[in-house]
C-alpha cells in the first residue's frame, strides 16, 4: 500500500526509489514516533481480537458469512440461495469475494477477517496522503488520521463482516487518486482511481451514489485539461494508453458484475428496487424509493426536537468518542484562526482549497443523511428517533474520515504546536489499544461516568 501510495504522480526513475525509508524514520519527531508505535499497537491489538473472538453480529451471521459459505460449497459466485426475493441478497459482494479469497488457502474462516485490518491500514494511510495532498503538514495529517483509525466506530467494524470500513476506505482512496490525478496527470493516478472506483461501486449499494459523484469530479477534471494546450495532446495520448484501458476494465470488471447478473437475472441492475428519473421508469421493482426513504434520518429526525438532538449526539459520542470532540475543536480553531487572519490581512485565504472541503463535507454528510435505513431497519417500524441509530452511524465513517482530513488541513495553517493534537491522539488510541490487548474496560468506565454526570439518579 505505501509503494501504492508513494509512487503515484511520479513517473518511473530506472535505478531511484520513490521513498527512502530510513530518512523518513530520521525525520521525524520523538512525538510522532510514538504515536506511530501506539498505532502498530493498536494494530497488533487488532489482530489479536480476529485470531481470538468469534464473529457474532447479526449483518455478518445473517448473509455476509453464509454467501461465502455457498461460494465455497457450489464453486460459483452467486447470489445468496435464501435471500433470493429479497433485495438483502441482491447487494453487490465484492468485499465478501475478497474475504473468500483468504477462506480458501485454509478451508476455514481463521484468517477471513484479515481483509479487514488490511483495509483499517489502507484508511489510515490514505486519509494521511489526502491530507498531505491539500496542504496538511505531517503531525497533523498523521494525527487525525490515528483519531480517526481509533475511534470505536471503526474499531468495531475490523472483526465484523460488514463493509462499511472497506467503503469508507475506497471513498477516501478514489478522492486521493483523484486530486493526484488532477495536479499530476498519470496513467498510474488515473489506472488507481478507476480500480478504487470499481471497488467502491462493487462492495456496497450506496456506493453507486459516491462513485458517481467521483465520476463527475473526473470528467470535469478531464474538461478543464482539455482548454489547456498544453495538456491536450498529453491527455488524448494517456487516455488511449494500455494501463487507462487496463484500469477501465478491471474497474468496469469489480464495479459492475454484481449488477450486470442483476439486470440478466431480474431485468434490474439494482435488485428489485425500482429506479425512475421523474416519470420514466427505468427499471421496474417491488420496492419504491420513497418507500425506502422513509428509513433514513432525512425523514425521520426532527431538527426542532430536542430530544431528536440529545439522541443523535448520544449515538455520536459512544460511536465517535473523543476522537470527534478533537477533530470538530481543530476545525472550529481553524476556521477562528482564517477568520480573523483574514480580517487583519495576515494570510491570503485559499478559498478553493477550504470550499472545496466543505463541500465536500457537505456532499457526504447529505448523501449519510438521506442513506436508508439510517433511521430504522423496516422490520423494528420506530415512530420516532430511537438509541438505535448508533448501530447504522457507521454508514458515517467515510463522512467522519473525510471530516478529519478537514480537521487536519484547516489547524495545519494556525500558529498552534502540533504537539498538543499529536499527544492527544497518542494518549486516545493509547487507552484504545491498552483496552484491547489488557481489556481494562476503561472506555466503558468513562462512558459510564459521563452518563452519571448527566443524570445521577439513574445510578
Amino acid at each position: 500500500m505505501g509503494v501504492l501510495f508513494s509512487r503515484t504522480g511520479n513517473r518511473h526513475r530506472a535505478g531511484k526509489k520513490s521513498i527512502k525509508i530510513e530518512l523518513l524514520l530520521e525525520s521525524l519527531s520523538s512525538l510522532e514516533r510514538l504515536l506511530l508505535l501506539v498505532a502498530l499497537t493498536l494494530l497488533l491489538a487488532l489482530v489479536w481480537k480476529i485470531a481470538a473472538e468469534p464473529i457474532t453480529d447479526y449483518d455478518s451471521v445473517w448473509y455476509h458469512l453464509p454467501a461465502i459459505a455457498q461460494w465455497y460449497q457450489s464453486g460459483t459466485f452467486s447470489f445468496p440461495d435464501w435471500l433470493k426475493t429479497d433485495q438483502t441478497g441482491r447487494y453487490p459482494y465484492d468485499w465478501e469475494v475478497l474475504y473468500s479469497m483468504f477462506l480458501l488457502p485454509v478451508g476455514d474462516d481463521s484468517l477471513i477477517m484479515l481483509p479487514n485490518v488490511i483495509i483499517w491500514c489502507f484508511l489510515g494511510l490514505s486519509m494521511y496522503c489526502t491530507s498531505i495532498r491539500l496542504g496538511a503538514r505531517r503531525d497533523m495529517s498523521l494525527s487525525c488520521a490515528v483519531l480517526v483509525l481509533a475511534c470505536p466506530a471503526v474499531l468495531r467494524q475490523v472483526n465484523t463482516a460488514r463493509v462499511d470500513l472497506a467503503l469508507a476506505a475506497f471513498i477516501i482512496a478514489s478522492f486521493y487518486f483523484l486530486l493526484a490525478f488532477a495536479t499530476s496527470a498519470t496513467e498510474l493516478n488515473l489506472l488507481f482511481f478507476l480500480v478504487s472506483l470499481g471497488m467502491l461501486l462493487g462492495i456496497k449499494t450506496s456506493g453507486l451514489v459516491y462513485g458517481s459523484c467521483l465520476l463527475v469530479l473526473l470528467l470535469w477534471v478531464l474538461v478543464c485539461k482539455t482548454y489547456s494546450r498544453r495538456s491536450r495532446a498529453d491527455l488524448s495520448k494517456l487516455l488511449t494508453s494500455a494501463p487507462v484501458w487496463f484500469g477501465c476494465c478491471l474497474g468496469a470488471l469489480l464495479g459492475g458484475f454484481w449488477y450486470l447478473k442483476n439486470w440478466i437475472e431480474l431485468g434490474n441492475p439494482i435488485g428489485y428496487v425500482a429506479v425512475r428519473i421523474g416519470k420514466v421508469m427505468l427499471f421496474p421493482g417491488v420496492l419504491k424509493y420513497s418507500a425506502i426513504h422513509t428509513t433514513s434520518l432525512a425523514h425521520m429526525f426532527n431538527f426542532g426536537e430536542a430530544r431528536h438532538w440529545a439522541v443523535l449526539l448520544r449515538c455520536c459520542n459512544s460511536e465517535f468518542g473523543l476522537s470527534l470532540l478533537v477533530i470538530v475543536l481543530s476545525i472550529a480553531t481553524g476556521i477562528v484562526w482564517r477568520v480573523i487572519s483574514s480580517a487583519r490581512k495576515d494570510i491570503s485565504t485559499d478559498f478553493g482549497r477550504v470550499g472545496l472541503l466543505f463541500l465536500g463535507l457537505a456532499i457526504l454528510g447529505f448523501f449519510f443523511w438521506n442513506t436508508p435505513y439510517s433511521a430504522d431497519n423496516v422490520h423494528r417500524n420506530f415512530p420516532v428517533i430511537q438509541g438505535w441509530i448508533a448501530n447504522p452511524l457507521r454508514y458515517a465513517i467515510g463522512l467522519f474520515s473525510y471530516l478529519g482530513i478537514t480537521s487536519a488541513v484547516l489547524v495545519s495553517n494556525t500558529p498552534l504546536s502540533g504537539r498538543w493534537i499529536i499527544g492527544v491522539a497518542t494518549v486516545i488510541a493509547g487507552v484504545v489499544a491498552l483496552d484491547g490487548v489488557l481489556h481494562l474496560h476503561l472506555l466503558a468506565q468513562w462512558r459510564c461516568l459521563l452518563l452519571w454526570l448527566q443524570d445521577p439518579a439513574s445510578f
